[in-house]
């Protein structure tokens, strides 16, 4: 028998199980949902909550597209279509919404996690710390588990026979994860990116000595955008504010501003935010312009480059339709390693490389951003360990809270080769739980239809996957990857964001 401690906060707790928002999922995966007007079947992103069934379009999107609520809800499995569908009857709202998982036994999980959810109700923890002591019995499972934690790994499909197997791995994983949702809700969403018709050089600005200590007032003017700015339109909205698209009044040039809430949580971690990016001029980063911050209203309004090109999750929602061809997928490649060449040699880690992080212009060039988990590196502080990022994407020594450094963007790097060519990461049809698991256990799978690549593709995800940190390449030796000489021109790729928006 082997124990495991966790010394948790129930605000962490909470803020997993508890908060009504759609960021806060008891249970979220892939299922198979009819729309349009061919009624095809198409893959949605479900989250389940304890008070509704929300749906979106994939994984990174912000707003659901449905919501149903739990109240008055029966679910079923359908047998009659196959053993892999289920149905959720809303009285409520009236209707009755069929869904397809990738297997009959997901199919089971999700019956399970939502009848559980409707049938039991969480009850909410008073606000004090708790030790909770679990023990894992070969024969009787895990001892000691509050329900709902205990319900959390059942439904992240960790099995009695796995937990026997690799019982550190586990410890670590679900460590990781509850930290990790707990930590959701002080994370500023990353302001909406911008962008300006000119290319600019590379510019290189020192990043102040302890990036993590400046404060807002160091890096914001306390005045209305709306005294610089005109023709404000509403292009967006998110979990974290709205989005404008608004012209600058000395020159003309359109933005995105983004507009958000501050408050004790995430003000710090804005102003880390700010201060990185403004160090951060290069091709291949979108550009940051400025912030403004009224205190009073406690609002943050920040400028940055407008990309009408959308982001590279738009192209990939279309895999189906439109596949992206091996110059198209080295060209990205090539223009995200100048990024993170740029970014790594300022001891900066990005911490979130994902399609949704890569923005795009309609003239094909691809640009990072989204820094809002990323970090400063210094001589005092070589390595990081703090539980941030994307899971699908995130490098096995995140996972497992070992110390990582810049290398864990190029782990990401990888994972976002495989999603262009297949249209999603690895393990995305799991529990985000059990994805972490695989990740750390089994390693990410090859390519599928690898021969359908070249050997120096397959070559270059391999350099980004080694499993050991120090094994992996880094971006200087990626850029000079074979790999890298069959990338296509800016104006090729152009062509591919416009054949995607004519679908749209």
């Amino acid at each position: 028998m082997s124990t495991v401690c966790f010394l948790l906060c129930i605000n962490i707790f909470k803020s997993y199980y508890f908060c009504e928002s759609w960021n806060n999922p008891v249970f979220e995966g892939y299922l198979s949902k009819q729309s349009g007007i061919m009624k095809s079947w198409k893959r949605k992103w479900v989250r389940l909550t304890k008070t509704d069934v929300y749906v979106f379009d994939n994984p990174t999107k912000n707003t659901p597209i449905l919501t149903i609520p739990l109240q008055r809800t029966v679910v079923s499995l359908v047998a009659s279509m196959g053993d892999s569908y289920l149905k959720l009857d809303s009285k409520k709202l009236g209707k009755q919404f069929i869904f397809n998982a990738p297997c009959k036994d997901q199919a089971e999980r999700w019956v399970t996690a939502i009848n559980n959810t409707i049938d039991a109700g969480l009850t909410r923890p008073s606000g004090m710390t708790q030790v909770v002591h679990v023990d894992f019995d070969p024969n009787l499972g895990y001892i000691g588990l509050p329900p709902e934690w205990e319900r959390f790994l059942n439904e992240g499909g960790i099995t009695t026979d796995e937990y026997k197997k690799n019982k550190d791995v586990v410890d670590d994983v679900l460590n990781f994860q509850i930290q990790r949702q707990g930590d959701k809700a002080n994370l500023p969403s990353v302001p909406a990116p911008i962008s300006q018709p000119k290319q600019s050089k590379a510019v290189v600005e020192p990043l102040p000595e302890d990036v993590e200590k400046v404060q807002l007032k160091d890096v914001t003017i306390e005045q209305d955008p709306r005294e610089f700015y005109s023709d404000f339109e509403k292009i967006g909205e998110g979990a974290s504010g709205e989005v404008f698209s608004a012209k600058r009044k000395a020159d003309g040039i359109v933005v995105a501003l983004k507009q958000m809430e501050v408050n004790s949580d995430n003000e710090k971690l804005i102003a880390t935010e700010i201060s990185l990016m403004k160090g951060c001029k290069h091709d291949n980063v979108v550009t940051f312009y400025e912030a403004f911050f009224l205190p009073a209203k406690k609002l943050m309004w920040m400028s940055m480059e407008y990309m009408d090109g959308g982001c590279l999750t738009d192209i990939l929602e279309n895999h189906d339709i439109i596949e992206m061809t091996e110059p198209q997928i080295a060209y990205v490649c090539r223009e995200t390693l100048r990024a993170l060449n740029f970014i790594h040699g300022l001891h900066c880690i990005h911490r979130d490389i994902k399609s949704d992080n890569m923005l795009l212009t309609n003239d094909g060039h691809v640009k990072l951003a989204d820094f809002g988990y990323a970090a400063q590196l210094n001589q005092k502080q070589k390595n990081r360990n703090t539980v941030v990022g994307t899971p699908y994407w995130m490098a096995p020594e995140l996972i497992r809270g070992h110390d990582y450094g810049v290398k864990i963007d190029i782990w990401s790097l990888g994972i976002m080769v495989m999603e262009m060519a297949e249209g999603d990461p690895p393990y995305m049809e799991f529990p985000p739980l059990r994805a972490l698991f695989l990740i750390t256990t089994k390693g990410i799978p090859p390519l599928k239809n690898a021969e359908k690549w070249s050997r120096d593709m397959n070559g270059f995800v391999a350099r980004c996957l080694e499993t050991i940190p120090d094994n992996r390449a880094d971006s200087e030796e990626l850029l000079q990857h074979p790999f890298m000489k069959i990338a296509c021109e800016n104006t090729d790729f152009a062509q591919l964001i416009a054949d995607v928006r004519k679908l749209a």
